[in-house]
Protein backbone atom coordinates (compact mmCIF):
# COMPACT_ATOMS: atom_id res chain seq x y z
CA UNK A 1 0.00 0.00 0.00
CA UNK A 2 0.57 3.74 -0.44
CA UNK A 3 -0.40 5.46 2.41
CA UNK A 4 -0.91 9.85 2.69
CA UNK A 5 -1.28 12.20 5.11
CA UNK A 6 -3.69 15.30 4.25
CA UNK A 7 -2.87 17.62 7.14
CA UNK A 8 -0.88 17.25 10.02
CA UNK A 9 -4.33 16.53 12.14
CA UNK A 10 -5.67 14.06 9.65
CA UNK A 11 -5.49 10.16 9.92
CA UNK A 12 -3.46 8.15 7.19
CA UNK A 13 -5.50 6.62 4.44
CA UNK A 14 -4.71 4.33 1.71
CA UNK A 15 -4.03 6.27 -1.73
CA UNK A 16 -2.96 3.12 -3.08
CA UNK A 17 -4.00 -1.20 -2.77
CA UNK A 18 -1.38 -2.64 -4.94
CA UNK A 19 -3.59 -5.70 -5.28
CA UNK A 20 -7.32 -4.13 -5.09
CA UNK A 21 -6.41 -1.09 -7.69
CA UNK A 22 -4.40 -3.73 -9.76
CA UNK A 23 -5.51 -4.07 -13.64
CA UNK A 24 -5.93 -7.75 -14.50
CA UNK A 25 -7.61 -7.14 -18.19
CA UNK A 26 -4.89 -8.49 -19.84
CA UNK A 27 -5.85 -11.87 -18.87
CA UNK A 28 -4.04 -12.21 -15.33
CA UNK A 29 -6.68 -14.21 -12.95
CA UNK A 30 -5.37 -11.66 -10.23
CA UNK A 31 -2.03 -9.29 -9.55
CA UNK A 32 -0.49 -10.32 -5.79
CA UNK A 33 1.61 -7.06 -4.59
CA UNK A 34 3.64 -8.28 -1.58
CA UNK A 35 5.58 -5.24 -1.54
CA UNK A 36 6.43 -2.31 -3.81
CA UNK A 37 10.26 -1.52 -3.92
CA UNK A 38 9.68 1.80 -5.81
CA UNK A 39 8.22 4.79 -5.02
CA UNK A 40 9.45 8.19 -6.58
CA UNK A 41 8.23 11.30 -8.09
CA UNK A 42 9.05 12.19 -11.79
CA UNK A 43 8.30 15.49 -13.34
CA UNK A 44 8.08 14.67 -17.58
CA UNK A 45 8.83 17.97 -19.73
CA UNK A 46 8.33 15.99 -23.14
CA UNK A 47 6.46 13.70 -24.46
CA UNK A 48 6.95 11.02 -27.01
CA UNK A 49 6.28 13.10 -29.69
CA UNK A 50 8.76 15.62 -28.60
CA UNK A 51 6.16 18.36 -27.15
CA UNK A 52 6.66 20.43 -24.16
CA UNK A 53 4.39 19.22 -21.48
CA UNK A 54 4.15 19.60 -17.46
CA UNK A 55 3.61 16.31 -15.62
CA UNK A 56 4.80 15.36 -12.01
CA UNK A 57 4.11 11.38 -11.87
CA UNK A 58 4.46 9.39 -8.68
CA UNK A 59 5.22 6.06 -9.73
CA UNK A 60 5.24 2.93 -7.70
CA UNK A 61 6.28 -0.18 -9.08
CA UNK A 62 7.02 -3.95 -7.11
CA UNK A 63 6.84 -7.50 -8.34
CA UNK A 64 3.36 -8.97 -8.46
CA UNK A 65 2.31 -12.85 -8.24
CA UNK A 66 -0.06 -13.38 -11.28
CA UNK A 67 -1.16 -17.02 -11.25
CA UNK A 68 -0.80 -19.56 -9.22
CA UNK A 69 2.52 -21.44 -9.99
CA UNK A 70 6.08 -19.88 -8.87
CA UNK A 71 6.94 -18.53 -11.94
CA UNK A 72 3.63 -16.65 -12.69
CA UNK A 73 5.06 -13.16 -11.57
CA UNK A 74 5.23 -9.90 -13.50
CA UNK A 75 6.23 -6.66 -12.72
CA UNK A 76 3.29 -4.17 -11.65
CA UNK A 77 3.55 -0.55 -12.17
CA UNK A 78 1.24 2.08 -10.69
CA UNK A 79 1.43 5.72 -11.89
CA UNK A 80 -0.40 8.53 -10.17
CA UNK A 81 -1.06 12.24 -11.65
CA UNK A 82 -0.27 14.93 -9.91
CA UNK A 83 -3.37 16.76 -12.04
CA UNK A 84 -5.86 14.21 -11.27
CA UNK A 85 -4.84 11.84 -8.38
CA UNK A 86 -5.73 9.05 -10.50
CA UNK A 87 -3.49 5.50 -10.18
CA UNK A 88 -3.62 3.80 -13.45
CA UNK A 89 -1.58 0.57 -13.54
CA UNK A 90 0.04 -2.24 -15.86
CA UNK A 91 1.85 -5.13 -16.39
CA UNK A 92 5.78 -5.87 -18.06
CA UNK A 93 7.22 -9.05 -18.23
CA UNK A 94 4.45 -11.04 -17.32
CA UNK A 95 5.51 -14.97 -16.77
CA UNK A 96 9.07 -14.10 -17.78
CA UNK A 97 11.24 -16.32 -15.84
CA UNK A 98 13.65 -15.03 -13.46
CA UNK A 99 13.89 -12.08 -11.20
CA UNK A 100 12.41 -8.74 -12.01
CA UNK A 101 12.68 -6.64 -8.79
CA UNK A 102 12.49 -2.48 -9.46
CA UNK A 103 15.46 -1.12 -8.06
CA UNK A 104 14.95 3.04 -9.39
CA UNK A 105 13.29 5.12 -12.00
CA UNK A 106 14.92 7.93 -13.95
CA UNK A 107 13.92 10.85 -16.57
CA UNK A 108 17.08 11.64 -18.91
CA UNK A 109 17.17 14.05 -21.39
CA UNK A 110 18.87 12.94 -24.66
CA UNK A 111 20.83 16.25 -26.08
CA UNK A 112 21.63 14.36 -29.04
CA UNK A 113 18.36 12.86 -30.30
CA UNK A 114 16.22 15.93 -28.16
CA UNK A 115 13.59 13.10 -26.58
CA UNK A 116 13.36 12.55 -22.78
CA UNK A 117 13.53 8.80 -21.85
CA UNK A 118 11.98 7.18 -18.80
CA UNK A 119 14.76 4.48 -17.58
CA UNK A 120 13.48 1.65 -14.99
CA UNK A 121 16.21 -0.04 -13.58
CA UNK A 122 15.32 -4.19 -12.82
CA UNK A 123 17.49 -6.62 -11.15
CA UNK A 124 17.41 -10.05 -13.70
CA UNK A 125 16.18 -7.95 -16.84
CA UNK A 126 18.62 -4.65 -16.83
CA UNK A 127 17.83 -1.61 -18.39
CA UNK A 128 14.23 -0.45 -19.64
CA UNK A 129 12.98 2.52 -21.26
CA UNK A 130 9.96 4.49 -22.43
CA UNK A 131 8.83 7.89 -23.77
CA UNK A 132 5.98 9.32 -21.82
CA UNK A 133 2.63 8.65 -24.31
CA UNK A 134 0.35 11.94 -24.26
CA UNK A 135 -2.46 9.93 -25.87
CA UNK A 136 -2.85 7.44 -23.28
CA UNK A 137 -2.15 9.87 -20.15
Amino acid sequence: QVLRLDSSVGTWQADLDSMKNADTSIGIPFSYCLRLTVLKEIHVTRDSTGASIDKKLLVATGVAHVGMKARDTALSIFVRDADTDAWTNTHLYVRVAGSKTPMDIEVHDDPVTGQQRIFLLVTGIGITSSLFDSASG
